[in-house]
């Protein structure tokens, strides 16, 4: 699944057999960040709601607003982004931005301030909020479902704590490792973690290593690790540079592992993994150009 156009398609893991989910995306209002749950359920977000619909586009339930948007009166504004949905559809995790400063269409976000970055579980059918992920002074991003009760949670600005973390809906945040675990002990030399997900089977996590934003991504990489458990560090397996033009959204694990989706300002590409190769043997294919923000579904 991925989006291109504005608006949610569905396609083959090679880009085969396209179908587009909606049709009613404008130039100015699209579809982004569009997730699936494993029945078959899409969230996505258009605009300041979260929207629900079956893969053949049927709307389920009404849209709900997940934030106030970067247009409303006064100097706060607040974006919602990096959608999430549980593999049981029951929960919705989405990414928080709130801003400061007087918004221009004409540039955007540019020249606001950033004040706080969180994640929160929200109820899929209701919209209602059930949690926030929230630590003053760090960002708390690009959450990633373990499950249907626990959540990735990357905080790639942190110097001397934990880059990736584990939360549980029931209320507790733990640390679970940083850029220390591949040997490199300085808090100063040590790079973002960032835009994650742990494999289907919970054996691999994905994630992006290193500054992956407009103007300074050339040295980000795709690194995937070993996972024994959740309570132990992963260990390093291999890495590798992504083609194309940056920033790239991160990767997505195909459902039995072995595969890998992401996305660059070309497209949407996948790659199989080799496990002898330290560069992890892959042979990057684009399979949807114009597409972004894939996510490989199991269904």
């Amino acid at each position: 699944m991925y989006v291109k156009g504005g608006n949610i398609w569905l396609a083959r893991p090679d880009g085969s057999h396209a179908h587009r989910v909606t049709r009613d995306a404008t130039r100015r209002l699209g579809y982004d960040h569009p997730t699936q749950a494993d029945g078959g359920t899409i969230a996505a977000l258009r605009g300041t709601y979260l929207q629900r619909f079956t893969r053949g586009g049927r709307r389920l339930g009404r849209p709900h607003r997940v934030s106030a948007g970067l247009t409303g009166p006064g100097s706060l504004h607040e974006v919602a982004e990096a959608t999430e949905i549980s593999p049981n559809g029951r929960r919705v995790a989405l990414q928080k931005t709130l801003l400061q400063g007087t918004y221009d269409p004409n540039t955007g976000r540019k020249g606001m301030t950033i004040l706080s970055v969180t994640v929160e579980y929200r109820s899929a059918s209701t919209g209602k909020r059930l949690r926030e992920v929230h630590q003053p002074g760090d960002y708390y991003q690009s959450p990633s479902w373990v499950g249907n009760g626990r959540l990735l949670v990357f905080a790639p600005y942190n110097s001397y704590a934990p880059e990736v973390l584990v939360d549980t809906l029931g209320g507790s945040t733990q640390g679970w490792f940083s850029d220390e675990h591949s040997g490199e002990p300085d808090p100063f030399a040590r790079q973002p973690l960032d835009d994650g997900e742990l494999a289907h089977a919970g054996d691999k996590i994905a994630f992006v290593r290193g500054t992956n934003v407009q103007g300074d991504w050339g040295g980000a990489l795709f690194e995937v690790d070993t996972v024994t458990s959740m309570s132990e560090i992963p260990t390093p397996f291999c890495s590798f540079v992504p083609p194309g033009p940056g920033p790239f959204s991160g990767p997505s694990w195909s459902p039995d592992g072995t595969s890998l989706a992401w996305a660059n300002r070309t497209g949407v590409w996948t790659a199989t993994l080799n496990p002898n190769s330290g560069d992890c043997g892959v042979t990057p294919h684009l399979v949807v150009r114009g597409g972004k923000q894939p996510d490989w579904s199991r269904g």
